[in-house]
């Protein structure tokens, strides 16, 4: 399955639950490899014959994909996003030392400028969370792609 594809069919589709070989062509994996990345983050045994949630479909597939490929694989459809994990053009002045040293870390990584430093302001993010609580569609689009199902979970 192509990665656009993979991307509009999960995040537009309606099904809540995916075979682990369908999870699997989801992010180009083996049903095998699926299964192990889902007992490590479930801390379960998952057998080859096990369904899936979407949810845990979608957190994995967030590790795989950046929000450029998923904004631009939604087009038209990116609207399913929350507005703050929609993606803003910002430019920022930065020492050029500082430039050099991420694209030399994003080349080494095999992926983007973009993808790097996103990867690694998602951090600053986590740290930061607990005070931006109260900023208005900060925790959908924190939780993102499961804010709905996280907040039943919290009320729990």
């Amino acid at each position: 399955m192509k990665r656009a594809e993979a991307i509009r069919k999960l995040f537009l589709g309606h099904r809540e639950q995916y075979s682990i070989r369908e999870a699997a062509a989801f992010v180009g994996w083996s049903s095998r490899e699926m299964a192990d990345e889902i007992a490590s983050s479930e801390l379960r045994r998952v057998e080859l014959d096990t369904n899936v949630s979407r949810r845990a479909v979608a957190t994995i597939a967030m590790t795989v994909w950046s929000y450029e490929e998923i904004e631009e694989a939604l087009g038209e459809n990116a609207s399913v996003l929350p507005p703050l994990a929609r993606l803003v053009d910002r430019t920022v002045r930065l020492p050029q030392f500082q430039l050099v040293a991420i694209e030399a870390a994003a080349s080494r990584q095999g992926v983007t400028f973009n993808e790097f430093l996103a990867g690694h302001l998602t951090d600053l993010v986590c740290i930061e969370a607990p005070a931006l609580q109260d900023v208005p569609g900060f925790r959908e689009a924190f939780l993102w792609p499961h804010p709905q199902e996280r907040q039943s979970e919290d009320a729990a």
